[in-house]
């Protein structure tokens, strides 16, 4: 995973002929082994001289680890916790280093996964600068350059220690532009004649070292570009601890992915109002002056922050049954000017020289008693990634969003459905151009505290290098979950069995010890059905959960902020995807392109904006951009982890999936190798008079999921959803033949222009139609071909 030195890069530039020479010299002389390293950093709850330490052996673990940083913070009065020594066991570091005043007493002896683990290395250190020193001379006998960093700028701090690791250099500390002793020292024992300062503050002053000023996170990404080091990925956090609440830590987990990923940090130090709550209490007899049409009670009430207070008025809309907010703000008690105007859910609006967006229904029961509002806005934010983004020269493909919404916000949609219409997304922030295609790979990065964020990474990060990876061939299905099953076994993986439900599953089931776990059932944020609850013991495999249920990713409607997907993750899970909010039956286009792009190699995030597009596909050929089905479930789901995480599931031995051949303006559709017919029985809620309903698939192909409600059951329609990407000036595809109807394309095609001047034709097609009361086949085709047109 380590970079290529410098003086190496320029090999790719000089032909065949030297990279064969090159590539020979390897062979004759293979690199050394990987020796597994883990380097251990106790963290109290407050902020303190810790957390310096812990960047600094960012950059010394990817040195010692040949380019894997995995660096562990732990709670320092109680380090061992189970599920840290699950990964210990797994990872089986050669060395394991512990950075502080004192060694801790071994794990129990009780405890299985302790038992071959090698003795702690004590790094003793107190302060800063001594875990620095400590670090810098276990992993450097020298140094020509080192990276310093001012410990007051939290933003340029997170930077620097993701620099370092990057560059294979040491990361000294500086309390703004002033080197401790111990700073000095090091540099002196390394040899150092060079240095690059991170930080806004002006560089300090040390003999015999020349010192080059990057400046903040920017500079820092401009430095980089220009030195021929790529930044696909950008790591977006708040450095501003005291907003972040109970997870106020979880910033040092940004460094830790950006440097086992090969990107940057973005810092977005936001003083943030998540969903702050104004209550309208007072309802009023009669409509104001000005006020909006309303069908519910007229609700007055005022917004008061930081010394300022403005009336406001909520209703509700007699048209569409959305509330509304008016703001009074001139004090008047007339609602007449031009920004006294109704305003819905989503819209952003000025008050006091500061910018929010609204929300009149974050509580279901209480919507129009009560305005929310959220600082930044998504507009604000995606702003500031477009500066990163800029610096990094437009080319990161990645996104990581790290922390909570209440240290940074997501989204607030406007109106999707009468289900839930305070949906919350990160899909904006994956947007980079003024179409609504998703450009970034895009996931967010949640845990429980820093000790279950740094695990989160370092599980990911290594999960390649796992010894015994059976887990990676495995899957496992619980409660409704279960037509995948033939699918996935298809692809390639083995079926490691079901759970029923009933009670949570314990450590003999087989989902602990399955690389995927599939799920489906009633559920919410604290339950993922009757599998597994927010306060489980039971660890996990490093798998990938992905949840039907209900609400299973909201993050936002827990007072006690509590969260399965947290804890599943925090417990061995690497990744998460499920619904923030309710579900419902067209979450299946989703879900069945996320499995069909991890299926085909894609990482997280890319199969995460594979699937967004696509559902974005039904949204814009369905007329539902203002709202509807489709509409509420492209907002609906949410996916947690890393998004450059690859699960390796593109298996040599899978059956072939949907092709697509292109040759110029002529594009052929082929069918999958083979078809499968499933046979499940409705669940008895629904009323359907079916015992059993049928349906199919093929490798490749997408499940588009309605209900129908005469016969009460779902319908399925299959799909195969093609993105043609093509330099020609295509805005139009042209099928050639004829095939029977309803199979063949739909007739809507989309266009996603990219930055390269290239661009992608989106429409969708059908091969297969199928009853699913009687699971006959009533049309099928094997291929379908087109001509791409230009107007």
């Amino acid at each position: 995973m380590r970079e290529l030195p410098r003086p190496c890069q320029w090999l790719a530039f000089l032909g065949p002929t030297l990279l064969f020479v090159a590539a020979a010299a390897a062979a004759a002389h293979p690199a050394e082994p990987k020796e597994r390293v883990a380097v251990l950093v106790p963290i109290v709850a407050e902020a303190s001289w810790r957390d310096d330490a812990f960047l600094s052996a960012v950059p010394a673990a990817a040195v010692l680890g040949n380019g894997e940083p995995i660096v562990l913070a732990v709670n320092a009065a109680a380090p061992w916790r189970p599920e840290l020594l699950d990964f210990l066991a797994r990872f089986a570091p050669a060395r394991l280093l512990w950075v502080g005043p004192e060694a801790p007493e071994p794990p129990e002896s009780s405890e299985p996964a302790a038992a071959n683990l090698p003795s702690l290395e004590l790094l003793k250190a107190a302060s800063a600068g001594e875990a620095a020193a400590a670090l810098a001379q276990a992993a450097w006998p020298s140094a020509e350059r080192v990276v310093l960093f001012d410990t007051k700028d939290r933003g340029s701090a997170l930077s620097a220690a993701a620099l370092a690791a990057r560059l294979g250099e040491p990361l000294l500390p500086c309390r703004e532009s002033t080197p401790a002793a111990e700073t000095l020292a090091a540099v002196t024992r390394l040899g150092a004649k060079q240095a690059l300062w991170i930080g806004e503050a002006p560089p300090p002053r040390i003999a015999n070292l020349r010192v080059e000023r990057l400046g903040g996170a920017l500079g820092t990404i401009r430095w980089l570009i220009r030195h021929g080091h790529a930044v696909e990925y950008l790591a977006a956090v708040n450095p501003q601890e005291e907003v972040a609440g109970r997870n106020r830590h979880l910033s040092l987990a940004a460094p830790l992915l950006a440097a086992g990923r090969f990107g940057a940090v973005a810092p977005l130090p936001y003083a943030t109002r998540w969903k702050v709550r104004f209550a309208a209490g007072e309802e009023l007899a009669e409509a104001p002056s000005g006020a909006g049409p309303s069908s519910a009670s007229f609700r007055r009430g005022e917004i008061a922050l930081e010394g300022h207070t403005t009336p406001f008025l909520t209703g509700r809309d007699p048209a569409d049954g959305r509330f509304w907010l008016q703001l009074d703000r001139d004090g008047n008690g007339r609602f007449v000017g031009p920004e006294e105007q109704p305003m819905y859910t989503g819209e952003d609006l000025e008050l006091w020289g500061g910018t929010f967006t609204a929300n009149l229904d974050a509580e279901e029961a209480a919507r129009g008693q009560a305005v929310w509002l959220t600082s930044p806005t998504a507009r604000e934010i995606r702003a500031d990634l477009d500066r990163f983004r800029a610096a990094a020269s437009g080319r990161p493909r990645f996104l990581c969003l790290v922390g909570w919404p209440d240290a940074l916000p997501m989204a607030v949609i406007g109106h999707g459905q009468g289900i839930d219409t305070d949906l919350v997304s990160d899909l904006p922030f994956g947007q980079t151009d003024p179409d609504p295609f998703v450009e970034l790979a895009l996931a967010r990065f949640i845990a429980e505290d820093l000790p279950s964020a740094t695990l989160l990474a370092c599980r990911g990060l290594a999960r390649d290098d796992l010894p015994g990876g059976d887990f990676r061939d495995t899957f496992a299905t619980a409660e409704w979950e279960r037509v995948c099953q033939k699918p996935l076994e298809a692809a390639g993986l083995r079926f490691a069995g079901h759970h029923d439900g009933g009670a949570p599953i314990e450590a003999a089931s087989p989902l602990a010890a399955a690389g995927l776990i599939v799920h489906g059932s009633h559920a919410a944020w604290t339950v993922l059905g009757a599998t597994y609850a927010w306060d489980s013991k039971t660890l996990l495999a490093p798998a990938l959960v992905e949840s039907a249920g209900c609400s299973t990713a909201s993050l936002d409607q827990d007072p006690e902020h509590r969260s399965v997907a947290a804890r599943l993750l925090r417990n061995g899970a690497v990744a998460f995807a499920g619904n923030t909010r309710r579900g419902v039956a067209q979450q299946d286009l989703f879900r069945s392109e996320f499995w069909n792009a991890l299926l085909a190699g894609a990482s997280l995030g890319e199969a995460q904006r594979r699937a967004q597009n696509r559902v974005l596909v039904a949204v814009l050929e369905q007329g539902q951009t203002g709202g509807g089905l489709f509409y509420y479930q492209l907002y609906n789901h949410a996916v947690y982890g890393d998004p450059a995480l690859e699960l390796g599931l593109d298996r040599p031995g899978a059956e072939r999936p949907v092709r697509v051949e292109q040759r110029g303006g002529r594009v052929t559709v082929i069918a999958p190798e083979r078809w499968h017919r499933f046979a499940y029985a409705p669940l008895p809620e629904w009323g359907c008079a079916f015992p059993e309903l049928y349906s199919w698939r093929g490798a490749g192909t997408a499940v588009e999921c309605s209900w129908y409600g005469p016969e009460k059951r779902n319908e399925e329609l299959l799909y195969v959803n093609l993105e043609v990407q093509t330099r020609l000036r295509a805005t139009m595809v042209e099928p050639i033949g004829k095939v029977p109807a309803p199979l063949g394309w739909t007739g809507a095609c989309f266009i996603d222009q990219h930055r390269d001047g290239s661009r992608s034709l989106f429409f969708r097609v059908r091969m297969i139609d199928f009853d699913m009361t009687t699971g006959e086949v009533r049309a099928q085709v094997d291929r379908l071909d087109f001509r791409l047109l230009s107007k």
